[in-house]
C-alpha cells in the first residue's frame, strides 16, 4: 500500500479504533497505518496501550466474569465445573503474536534493539512460523552485529518461506560483512528476482559488485537504485568513489556530488 492509500485509509481507521477502543484488529490495522505514513511514535503507542491493556485489564475482567458465572451457579444451585475454580491467571492471558511482531519491528526502527529483540523472541514464543518474524529477528541481529546469529536467523526465515526477498535481502547483507562478495551478489539476485521494485536489495548488489570491481555492472545497479529512490544518497556516494578513484571521470563523479549536496538542502534529516 503506497503513502497516499495509508493517507485515505487513516481516518476511517482512527474512528473505528475511537467507536471500538481496545478491539485488537482496529488497534493493530490502525497501528501499521500510523507506520506505513512514518509515524512510529504514533504507531508504537497504539500498540503500547493494546498490549498494556491485553496483560493487565483483560485478566481482571475474565475474573470477574468467573466469579459471576460461580455467583449464578451457587444460587441455582448448581454444580460448579472445574474450569471455573481456578482463578484467572496473568499468565494465561491471550496472546496476539502479530502485535508482537509490529511492536518489536516499530522498535527496530526506533533503534531501540535490545527491546526489538525481547519483544520478537516473545513472539517467536507464542508462533514460531507467523510470516516475517525470523527476518525482522535478522535485522536487529545485523543491527546489533551478531552476523553468526543473524545467520541462522535468516536461514530459518527461508526454510519457512524460500521465496521471500525479505531473508534473501538479509543473507545478502550477511555475506556482505563476512567478505564473501560471490555470496552476497547471488542473494542480491535472488531478492530483486522476486521483488524487483526493492531498491536496498539493488544497493547491496551494487556494493558487492563494486567490491569485485565489476564496475560496469555496479554502475547500472546503482542506476536502478536511484530510478527507484532517487533520495539514497548511499548509491550516489558509491558512483562518486567508482568514477573518481576507479574510471577516472570526475565530471560523473561531480554529478554525484552535486545530487548529494542537493539532497542534503532541500532535506538534511531525511536523506538515506
Amino acid at each position: 500500500m503506497n503513502k497516499d492509500k495509508f493517507s485515505d485509509a487513516l481516518p476511517i481507521l482512527q474512528n473505528l479504533n475511537d467507536s471500538f477502543p481496545f478491539q485488537v484488529r482496529y488497534a493493530f490495522r490502525l497501528a501499521k497505518c500510523f507506520d506505513g505514513l512514518g509515524r512510529i511514535d504514533e504507531a508504537s503507542e497504539i500498540i503500547e496501550k493494546i498490549i498494556n491493556y491485553e496483560e493487565t485489564e483483560v485478566p481482571k475482567i475474565r475474573e470477574l466474569n468467573r466469579t459471576a458465572q460461580i455467583k449464578e451457579l451457587e444460587q441455582a444451585g448448581k454444580e460448579i465445573p472445574d474450569h471455573l475454580k481456578e482463578p484467572i491467571q496473568t499468565e494465561n492471558k491471550r496472546e496476539y503474536p502479530q502485535l508482537l511482531l509490529l511492536k518489536g519491528t516499530l522498535e527496530l526502527a526506533k533503534k531501540n534493539y535490545a527491546e526489538a529483540l525481547d519483544t520478537l523472541q516473545k513472539a517467536e514464543k507464542t508462533n514460531v512460523n507467523l510470516p516475517q518474524l525470523h527476518q525482522q529477528i535478522g535485522f536487529v541481529y545485523l543491527k546489533m552485529r551478531r552476523i553468526a546469529d543473524a545467520e541462522r536467523t535468516f536461514i530459518k526465515a527461508l526454510e519457512n518461506d524460500p521465496e521471500n526477498p525479505q531473508a534473501h535481502y538479509g543473507m545478502a547483507l550477511v555475506y556482505f560483512r563476512k567478505k564473501d562478495y560471490e555470496l552476497s551478489i547471488n542473494y542480491s539476485l535472488n531478492a530483486v528476482g522476486l521483488l524487483y521494485r526493492f531498491p536496498r536489495a539493488h544497493l547491496i548488489l551494487g556494493m558487492a559488485l563494486a567490491k569485485l570491481q565489476l564496475y560496469d555492472r555496479s554502475i547500472e545497479a546503482f542506476r536502478i537504485v536511484l530510478t527507484m529512490s532517487p533520495g539514497m544518497v548511499a548509491a550516489h556516494k558509491y558512483l562518486v568513489y567508482i568514477y573518481e578513484f576507479q574510471l577516472h571521470d570526475k565530471a560523473k563523479a561531480d554529478e554525484h556530488i552535486d545530487a548529494i549536496k542537493k539532497l542534503r538542502e532541500t532535506n538534511p534529516s531525511g536523506v538515506l
